[in-house]
């Protein structure tokens, strides 16, 4: 019943489509299905694999749910290109951006590896001044507040004493790693492809591959595109009582998650959490009373309706929205 009245309620948003798209929300939060195997998690099975074979809807959005708060509403549009698709495809990036320019928002958050995209084929100054949000603030925050929530709750792994390992160098791990090294954290970033980062940096090493380096850490930082693959590059070298906080989509499935289990490494996923906020309705990817970081960049602009480019500043407007970081125990795969 619940998978039919999902069904019923995306075909209710496809007719109401036009009447949603005059509606000015608080935030368009637009996200994509990762691969063909996890646009089920947010399309209805009896409709997914046909949105799929649309190359109409790899480029336009379609709505599928809110996200509801006392500060207002917020729309969730999504289309149906996978990862790789737009990483390779500047034309479909393109024209996603168009579609996204039709709907109304006060800010509009870029979910998935859209706005790596928009960084790898050099699109930022065409977006400049609009409502589309492109820093990694929110994103940044969420996993600053993850990280030390988890060192504070697990005193007795001492994981403040060693290097905290980011695996994945892509837009969010460099920042994340350039925010952790501005606070005299030591960092190893790892990544499969070679790159020419923080040459000249005391506290952060880039290491090209050399994933067997992430034992001298106790705290793992999981950014890579897709959260099964990363786990598949590490867990040869992973040693229990490692930590392990994943920020990927598609998530971690719940088979590699046991994987981890069953060496003795623990496991969360970090989320963004506000007071009385919630998603409607309920994904089987993410707790519904838990936000992304992407989501919550837009939001904290939507109040100043402008670009928060300095994070000192974001930080201080966050604290006062009541925005913290949350790292779930349980698996928030599709069952």
């Amino acid at each position: 019943m619940k998978k039919k009245l999902h069904l019923l309620f995306i075909f209710l948003l496809l007719l109401l489509t036009p009447i949603l798209k005059l509606i000015r929300w608080r935030v368009l939060f637009v996200i994509n299905s990762g691969t063909e195997d996890t646009i089920s998690d947010v399309l209805p099975e009896a409709i997914s694999r046909l949105l799929t074979q649309s190359f109409f809807l790899k480029t336009h959005h379609i709505p599928i749910g809110f996200i509801v708060s006392r500060n207002g509403i917020s729309l969730v549009v999504s289309n149906s290109s996978t990862n790789d698709i737009i990483w390779s495809n500047k034309t479909v990036v393109s024209k996603q951006i168009q579609s996204i320019r039709t709907w109304k928002a006060r800010r509009i958050a870029l979910g998935g590896i859209l706005p790596s995209a928009i960084s790898k084929f050099n699109m930022q100054p065409l977006l400049a001044n609009e409502r589309i949000s492109l820093q990694t603030h929110g994103t940044v925050y969420m996993l600053s507040k993850c990280i030390d929530g988890t060192i504070k709750r697990f005193p007795d792994l001492f994981l403040e004493k060693r290097p905290i390992s980011i695996i994945g160098s892509g837009y969010t791990g460099q920042a994340l790693a350039r925010h952790l090294e501005s606070r005299d954290i030591k960092v190893n970033l790892f990544d499969i492809v070679n790159k020419d980062i923080f040459p000249n940096s005391k506290n952060v090493n880039f290491l090209y591959s050399k994933f067997h380096e992430i034992s001298s850490s106790g705290l793992i930082i999981l950014l890579s595109t897709k959260g099964d693959d990363g786990v598949k590059s590490i867990e040869q070298h992973l040693l229990p009582n490692m930590v392990l906080l994943s920020d990927t989509y598609p998530k971690v499935s719940q088979t590699k998650v046991e994987t981890l289990i069953r060496k003795g490494v623990l496991f969360f996923e970090c989320h963004a959490k506000l007071e009385n906020a919630f998603m409607f309705p309920t994904y089987s990817y993410t707790p519904y009373d838990l936000l992304g970081g992407c989501f919550i960049q837009s939001y904290v602009e939507s109040f100043l309706e402008t670009t928060i480019a300095d994070y000192d500043a974001f930080v201080k407007n966050a604290e006062i929205i009541g925005l913290s970081g949350f790292i779930s125990e349980k698996s928030t795969t599709k069952e």
